[in-house]
């Protein structure tokens, strides 16, 4: 009978050890998991007293006449749809009833469902439309070696060529970015003796060193485009003529495209219309010529936010503080309620395993070649 107890004490004893231990594994787990979220919550509050869209087309009257149109140039692709459809949004509630706007859509394959669901965006207010078909131009002769971008991203080179003569400015919008201030202010930015108006990219004085180039270098995803100029140039030929003579220093696309033909020749925009994610993270791989001061001021009061690093429809990695105005402009849209969050890693690994086989693919190139000579 002693014997008996003993086992079953023995057992008792070892199952209150086991939950113990199960218990601290479950403290352990729940103390990280509440670390990560205290750090989101943290990095999400990074932008705190951000002067953020006040969503102007809805308090102001609407009775009023319009003083201008604005010509807004985007390009993307089915997959994009929807986060330009969120931008589209933000232009339309944060500009006054002043100004109307032309869309001109470089249409990299979008579906008549998705176009349907941006065409229902005239629910807030009127706007002008049209889809221009990219998918008939032979993209392949340009360089393809930038495993964060696709071809769309090459689509505004050929903006000259397919918009209407009789537009003769344009605000070119990269997809990702969400507008929290009334474009007439940036629209009215004088380009007239320039060929285009554009902010310092975060990495700019970098960028630039890798080009050659005798100013910071620019970046692409919100452009003010002098058109008439850039039809007098000859724009793609000039286009050809470079990525002929520079296509091994090209690594990013277009944008390093436009830096390498109009470097010296564009206006520096404020920095607020282009703040980029590496202005709410402290950096010291990226070099420009913006001061901290300038990057403080400019966090508080953006005019475009532009989602450069990690998108606010990404989970599972760093949180931009201001993701949540992506989803406050997506309600707006017919996409929100079938819009899913992709888990980050999924879009990073591929991105990064690409890197490294192109990569160690040049490496062996070189070595090759080392051992030949």
């Amino acid at each position: 009978m002693i014997k008996c107890f003993s086992k079953k004490l023995s057992v008792f004893i070892n199952s209150l050890r086991a939950t113990r231990r199960k218990l601290e594994i479950s403290l352990i787990i729940s103390f990280f998991v509440f670390l990560f979220l205290l750090f989101r919550i943290l990095i999400y509050h990074a932008g705190f007293g951000a002067k953020l869209g006040q969503q102007v087309y809805l308090t102001v009257p609407k009775n009023v006449p319009v003083e201008r149109t604005i010509d807004i140039v985007m390009a993307f692709d089915d997959a994009y749809a929807q986060h330009s459809a969120a931008a589209m949004a933000s232009v339309l509630l944060n500009c006054d009833a002043t100004s109307n706007f032309r869309f001109h859509i470089l249409d990299g394959g979008i579906t008549s469902d998705k176009k349907e669901k941006l065409l229902k965006l005239k629910k807030l207010r009127n706007f002008e439309i049209k889809f221009y078909n990219m998918t008939k131009y032979d993209w392949s002769i340009l360089p393809d070696n930038h495993i964060h971008t696709t071809v769309a991203t090459y689509y505004r080179l050929r903006i000259v060529d397919i918009l209407p003569q009789n537009v003769s400015k344009a605000l070119y919008l990269d997809g990702d970015v969400i507008v929290e201030q009334d474009l007439k202010e940036l629209w009215n930015i004088d380009i007239s003796d320039t060929i285009l108006g554009a902010v310092e990219d975060a990495n700019g004085v970098n960028f630039g060193t890798r080009l050659g180039l005798t100013r910071q270098y620019f970046n692409a995803g919100v452009l003010l485009l002098n058109l008439n100029r850039f039809r007098q140039i000859g724009l793609i030929k000039r286009v050809m003529r470079y990525v002929e003579n520079n296509r091994e220093r090209i690594l990013c696309h277009d944008q390093d495209i436009l830096n390498g033909l109009f470097n010296d020749q564009y206006k520096e925009i404020p920095l607020k219309w282009n703040v980029n994610n590496i202005m709410y993270r402290s950096t010291v791989d990226m070099k420009h010529t913006y001061s901290d001061q300038d990057a403080l001021i400019t966090r508080k009061n953006p005019g475009i936010i532009h989602f450069t690093g990690g998108k606010p429809w990404h989970w599972g990695w760093i949180p931009h503080p201001l993701a949540d105005e992506y989803w406050k402009y997506l309600k707006y849209t017919e996409f929100y309620s079938c819009a899913e969050r992709e888990f980050a890693l999924t879009k990073i690994v591929p991105v990064y395993t690409t890197w490294i086989k192109s990569n160690f693919k040049k490496f062996m190139y070189k070595l090759k070649n080392c051992f030949q000579n």
